[in-house]
């Protein structure tokens, strides 16, 4: 059962041409429900249940969306995220996709798989896509880095990211 009442309304007759795109809904939310909860997270292992509210999570990917800019990405550009599944993939994907650039997950290394032939997959994928930069979970960073080395496409870890400075920036028109 629902708790949303009416007054909580976030689109009205007046503002819902302004929210034409699932980024503009976002930015409804951060801006007008900062502190609500945006998501609730589920984390593997029993630990306990976390709800995110909207200034926190987009905050989060806006830290993405920032790195990727720095790294030259722009609207339109590919993004691979090559992460666990986890709460950092999704400020990974949101981020990429607030600043305009096109996010995509890739299969990340697991035991199942053989590292090397994992490495040369990824490594031709992400070659042949025209990529502009990888988003990598930290354990995976430095055999990306190797195995694009002598190529064009950074690989942005975990630890590149700045501490948010200022409110994250929706593009407009994606």
């Amino acid at each position: 059962m629902s708790t949303h009442t009416a007054s909580e309304t976030l689109l009205t007759l007046e503002n819902r041409a302004g929210a034409e795109t699932l980024l503009d809904r976002a930015r409804l939310h951060y801006t007008q429900r900062p502190d609500a909860a945006a998501l609730i997270f589920i984390p593997a292992g029993g630990e306990p249940t976390r709800h995110i509210a909207y200034r926190a999570f987009f905050d989060g990917a806006g830290c993405y969306a920032e790195a990727l800019r720095n790294e030259g990405v722009a609207p339109r550009d590919l993004v691979i995220l090559v992460m666990e599944h986890g709460e950092a993939l999704l400020y990974a994907f949101w981020g990429a996709m607030m600043m305009g650039a096109i996010p995509s997950i890739f299969p990340f290394l697991s035991d199942k798989l053989d590292p090397a032939m994992y490495y040369e997959r990824v490594r031709l994928l992400i070659t042949h896509s025209g990529a502009r930069a990888v988003i990598a979970s930290e354990q995976f960073v430095e055999p990306l880095r190797a195995a694009l080395a002598g190529g064009s496409t950074p690989v942005i870890s975990e630890a590149d990211l700045e501490p948010a400075g200022a409110a994250p920036t929706f593009a407009a028109g994606v």
